[in-house]
């Protein structure tokens, strides 16, 4: 039986205490762009992770198991007026709920499938034929986004 990876308890309270005093410090308190009151964490439920990444080794038949993986990309959300535009319909049921409402220009995090390539971990979408990611602005790519930020949603039950 395989091992779980695990950490210290003190060492993953540090570095999440060392981010907010140094990075969403400063993204808090720029002088330009700054976000006020910007998410210091994101939830994703366990059922959409493990769907998540059913959908990648069903769509990445041919590939090894070991060859594949997730890259997470910190992004953040662009600005509410844009959420009911076209190209940005996947973001536009945010703006029916009063919490969501407010991840305009929040941190989020971006998975996006991994195919190891030569060695490198290069970006891939399993919907398509082509292994590296290589996509015009219209394509649409697997990819999971639309964890529940915290803040806005409530930091019960958080231990850090």
């Amino acid at each position: 039986m395989r091992t779980p990876d695990t950490l210290p308890y003190d060492l993953v309270k540090e570095m999440i205490e060392q981010y907010r005093s140094v990075q969403l410090y400063s993204i808090e308190n720029a002088v330009v762009n700054a976000v006020s009151n910007d998410a210091h964490s994101a939830w994703f439920s366990l059922e959409n992770l493990k769907n998540f990444i059913a959908d990648i080794e069903r769509h990445a038949e041919a590939a090894a198991a070991e060859s594949l993986g997730i890259r997470i990309y910190y992004a953040a959300y662009p600005a509410k007026e844009l959420w009911d535009d076209a190209g940005y319909e996947d973001l536009e049921g945010l703006l029916n709920d009063a919490d969501t409402k407010k991840y305009e220009k929040k941190h989020t995090l971006i998975m996006i499938p991994t195919i190891a390539n030569e060695g490198r971990h290069q970006d891939f979408n399993p919907l398509d034929a082509i292994a590296p990611l290589a996509a015009s602005p219209s394509t649409r790519i697997m990819a999971m986004n639309h964890g529940q930020l915290i803040p806005p949603k409530s930091s019960v039950g958080e231990w850090f």
